[in-house]
């Protein structure tokens, strides 16, 4: 969530650091539970909400870890469809579009492997 979300607002949640919460609940308008979910990495505050309520079950960690993986196909996307011309391939031949569709990811995972270095 963005630091002006509805759910951060609306509850007038501050954020600083002498009260920086990790994790908690809160009632919707629909009268659902939500969990937000807060953390730092290098000094930026990022914000989660989800309906997983079980702290036991899904630790802070848990979400840190998902996010970053979320994240990081976001990113593949982001390059694919900007290097390539995959998203106006018109074939409907399955045999094709594999074959574009394993190429394309190919160099898009070369073209990772030579920015990453």
């Amino acid at each position: 969530m963005k630091r002006n979300s509805v759910y951060l607002n609306k509850f007038n949640i501050k954020l600083k650091k002498k009260n920086f919460l990790d994790d908690y609940e809160i009632i919707n308008n629909n009268g659902n539970k939500v969990r937000i979910i807060n953390y730092k990495i290098k000094n930026k505050v990022f914000h989660l909400a989800t309906n997983l309520l079980d702290k036991e079950k899904y630790i802070v960690s848990y979400f840190k870890d998902a996010y970053k993986k979320r994240w990081e196909v976001e990113l593949f996307i982001k390059i694919t469809k900007a290097n390539t011309n995959f998203w106006t391939t018109k074939t409907k031949d399955e045999i094709k579009l594999e074959i574009i569709t394993k190429s394309i990811l190919l160099v898009t995972m070369i073209y990772n492997y030579f920015m990453s270095l």
